[in-house]
């Protein structure tokens, strides 16, 4: 059996589609899928604060302490972990690369936390000699400097992200006070003008005057969250537990994405996941993923026009529904995203104990 042990010097708490948000699904899902020991190498004294965020079968070595009168005793630990791996992963950032280099000499493998520059390159190419880097967006940089690279669609974990019944779906949506016969309309993320909260606001502020079958609905908390706070007409939710979340996506008919561009948004997956389409005014990088959601310009005419055409029309709604969870499955998956990462790694065991 391989023997893979995954560095990361802070991995933190993250939200969306970053790294250190997909490092979390990775570690989490490689212990659901697969019957590896995962081990975590991290940052010393940080291990209680991180271990709720994986899995209780991942085994968190934190040790790794970079002050000056200790980083020889880091070393040395470091190389005592990793001399009976085949495999180190560092996900999320060059400067560990290096420091995993340093204490180890077989294959590394790196993630989308490798930061794009000339310098990152260099070290890469002529010291961590990395066998694969994984990318969040299409790789370019990487490819046009001669590294082995490859773009994957960022996960979610399809067990809590689904359907619901149009029973229990009914059931909620009664609850919280939306009728039978009312679009409900979500925003959710960051409520900023980064990611067209304002848009949200005036699109909806005083919408029962001119649209009474629209209950609008924000998730997140932001600079502008005070605008939804004062309007009567938006429903502010504020932010919620991750756990949450596929409860107001499948609440919810539609699921607006406000920004002007994006790689891939994690709301959009998440939303079709749960079968909810998906309008954007953001011009999506992963063009196979834009091409699953509604466009329409970043004002009210055309996002009310949007939804209406939508919501008008059965056949389209049905396809939009049918496309997304499809593609979810089939890419999105916690358990696709776990069988990437096992066949490079097993490519690249096949080719290192060839040589």
């Amino acid at each position: 059996m391989m023997r893979i042990i995954y560095f990361s010097y802070n991995p933190g708490v993250s939200t969306g589609a970053g790294p250190r948000k997909q490092m979390t699904f990775l570690l989490n899902g490689m212990v659901r899928y697969t019957d590896f020991d995962i081990q975590l190498i991290t940052k010393k004294g940080i291990k209680n604060n991180v271990q709720e965020q994986f899995n209780e079968d991942v085994k968190i070595w934190d040790v790794i302490d970079l002050n000056p009168l200790k980083v020889m005793y880091s070393i040395k630990k470091c190389k005592e972990l990793l001399s009976d791996q085949d495999i180190v992963h560092v996900p999320l950032n060059v400067f560990q690369a290096v420091f995993v280099r340093f204490c180890f000499s077989g294959p590394i493998v790196v993630g989308d936390g490798m930061q794009p520059t000339n310098l990152s390159a260099f070290l890469l190419k002529s010291y961590i000699k990395p066998k694969h880097i994984f990318v969040a967006n299409g790789g370019g940089f990487w490819l046009d400097r001669g590294f082995s690279c490859s773009s994957i669609y960022p996960a979610i974990d399809t067990e809590k992200y689904k359907p619901y019944s149009e029973e229990k779906i009914m059931e909620i949506r009664k609850k919280i006070g939306i009728s039978a016969n009312s679009t409900a309309v979500l925003f959710v993320g960051e409520v900023s003008k980064r990611k067209g909260a304002h848009i949200f606001y005036n699109t909806f502020k005083d919408v029962l005057g001119y649209h009474k079958d629209i209950f609008p609905i924000i998730i997140g908390r932001g600079p502008l969250e005070r605008l939804f706070k004062e309007e009567n007409d938006i429903h502010y939710i504020g932010p919620v537990r991750e756990e949450d979340l596929p409860i107001y996506y499948n609440i919810a008919d539609i699921t607006l994405i406000l920004s002007e561009r994006d790689i891939h948004p994690i709301v959009g997956i998440e939303s079709m996941a749960c079968g909810t389409p998906v309008i954007t005014t953001a011009r999506i990088s992963k063009k196979e993923i834009g091409a699953l959601y509604l466009k329409c310009h970043r004002n009210r005419e055309s996002i009310l026009e949007s939804i209406n055409h939508l919501m008008s029309d059965d056949e389209l709604y049905n396809k939009q529904v049918k496309k997304g969870l499809s593609f979810v499955m089939e890419n999105c998956s916690l358990k696709k995203f776990v069988e990437i990462h096992m066949n490079l790694y097993k490519s690249i065991m096949d080719r290192y104990r060839e040589k």
